[in-house]
């Protein structure tokens, strides 16, 4: 059997920088047959929020890059800024600054599906870092955000379980033309013609069992080279790393944790910027619950990438009798700035708080059984008898 597509798959957009959600209502969906809208407890609950037990929840997403774009080695994520958050911008009067700081980026968490009893979230899992010396001090943005999938079940208290990570960015990437950091150098490219390595400058000096050599830099300095970068060494298409930077010394001197040995002249690389080459892609993952052993099994693309136990003591599994946010944990108006690009609400960090989902989402499914295995993973064939919850967010659909 062959599956054919044609042309690009429509999606819904959570564009970035947005303060975008869709809203699954409980009070619009479940009657109040006792006229108290306050009191849940005696209502009487179908569909997902009347499940209990086991569950298998399937969606295909495509998450934008939060991180954000470099400037010091030109990543070429720069004619995909659609999908990629602008970075090294720190000014207050900045909207992307605003909207989400540079600090706040590593570990930024953003949801997929929520309700007040359980949440499905993506992780960055890439830190950024600082970089101080007497010759360059900024931030420096070392990645692209690589994602780990994330199930929170919150209950007396929460119990979170997360996937490795399993967005990754690609190494590899293509030059660009007009690319002027590289026109003058044609080295740290590897046999299939990609740019995994970038030149930096050469050894200037011989050291022999030592920690400590002068370096004649490329433009663009110690920008390149944050503290704890591996240095590489080239022989033909092979690198060869000598250990990481611990620090600078006097006269563009790099500081080794281990003494090692280098000829002058020699050619010093660091790795390539990553590319956020998953801004492309779709993706499936799946969350599986297990009532009976209380495990939760994490897939991606078909894959088993992660799992974990609820206590033996916790509750049957059921959503909260509350509202089921996709892209967000709030719907709240006070979480939402509404005056303008520099609304002092920004400063809140909204963002973060909400926790609010950047991408593509295509298509989502919960079942009322576990599962095992996932074979559809360009598209979703839920069972239709067991299915709670199928949301095709194609263009017809919207």
């Amino acid at each position: 059997m062959y599956d054919i597509y044609v042309g690009n798959q429509k999606c819904l957009v959570f564009p970035i920088m947005c303060n975008a959600y869709v809203k699954i209502g409980y009070t619009e969906n479940i009657p109040d047959v006792e006229g108290t809208p306050s009191d849940t407890t005696d209502d009487i609950p179908y569909g997902l929020w009347a499940h209990e037990g086991s569950f298998s929840f399937e969606a295909i997403v495509t998450p934008y890059d939060i991180n954000g774009e470099t400037n010091p080695r030109d990543r070429v994520a720069s004619v995909v800024t659609e999908q990629v958050m602008p970075a090294n911008i720190t000014s207050a009067n900045r909207f992307s600054h605003a909207y989400l700081p540079q600090g706040d980026r590593a570990n930024y968490e953003m949801l997929i599906f929520y309700n007040s009893k359980f949440s499905i979230s993506l992780v960055n899992d890439t830190p950024n870092g600082t970089a101080s010396n007497s010759i360059y001090t900024g931030y420096i943005s070392n990645s692209p955000a690589e994602y780990k999938i994330r199930v929170s079940y919150y209950d007396s208290s929460t119990v979170t379980i997360d996937s490795s990570t399993v967005f990754v960015a690609s190494k590899e990437r293509l030059e660009e033309l007009g690319n002027n950091r590289y026109n003058n150098s044609l080295e740290g490219f590897n046999e299939d013609g990609f740019r995994e390595f970038d030149d930096i400058g050469h050894a200037g000096e011989s050291i022999t069992n030592a920690n400590t050599f002068i370096v004649g830099l490329n433009s663009g300095g110690f920008p390149y080279v944050p503290i704890t970068s591996e240095i590489f060494t080239k022989s033909g298409f092979d690198f060869t790393s000598i250990g990481r930077v611990t620090g600078y010394g006097n006269g563009n001197q790099f500081v080794f944790a281990d003494n090692l040995s280098i000829s002058n002249q020699d050619r010093l690389f660091v790795e390539s910027y990553k590319e956020p080459k998953y801004v492309h892609d779709t993706h499936h993952i799946a969350v599986s619950y297990n009532e009976i052993s209380k495990r939760t099994s994490i897939y991606y693309n078909g894959v088993l990438v992660g799992s974990g136990l609820r206590a033996s003591s916790s509750p049957v599994f059921v959503l909260d009798r509350s509202d089921i946010i996709i892209g967000r944990n709030t719907a709240s108006a006070n979480d939402t700035p509404s005056g303008g690009i520099f609304d002092p609400q920004w400063t809140a960090n909204k963002a973060d708080t909400a926790k609010q989902f950047m991408g593509e989402m295509h298509e989502m499914s919960f079942e009322r059984e576990n599962k095992s295995k996932y074979t559809h993973l360009n598209t979703l064939v839920p069972k239709y008898s067991e299915t709670l919850l199928y949301l095709r967010f194609e263009e017809e659909d919207l």
